[in-house]
């Protein structure tokens, strides 16, 4: 009796480990689930590409004034991933780059790039407004 006593104790506590164990592994996944979740809100993720577009621009004041570092500026901004940032960004950042490409095609062909300063004003503000909307 007294070992039959002892596999039902062992068989008890067989099944209440796996019992600690399942619990512990569902808090682990809603855990996860959760921090996955605050690091992908779109808010977050524009704050991220809001940042990416200063240290491009960081980027592009410390190499200078030139229409290289203007080029490698845009392909900067090319390069940022805007998936998962909030709806509405696309359009502005893709206005703020064809403005800026705009200026450098100007300044490359010899014109005066006054013609298109208004667009790349108005495309500069509506960016600005964009990330002091959080």
């Amino acid at each position: 009796m007294d070992e039959e006593g002892n596999a039902q104790r062992i068989a008890e506590w067989r099944r209440r480990g796996r019992r600690v164990t399942i619990t512990i592994w569902l808090c682990c996944a809603v855990l996860g689930a959760a921090i996955a979740y605050r690091i992908e809100r779109p808010e977050i993720r524009t704050r991220a590409v809001f940042a990416a577009i200063n240290r491009a621009n960081a980027e592009r004041l410390r190499k200078g004034v030139s229409i290289e570092s203007a080029e490698s500026f845009v392909a900067a901004l090319r390069q940022i991933d805007l998936n998962g940032a909030e709806p509405g960004l696309r359009p502005v950042v893709d206005e703020y780059i064809a403005a800026t490409e705009d200026v450098i095609l100007f300044l490359k062909s010899g014109r005066d790039p006054s013609q298109v300063a208004p667009r790349m004003k108005a495309a500069g503000k509506a960016l600005k407004e964009f990330q002091d909307q959080d």
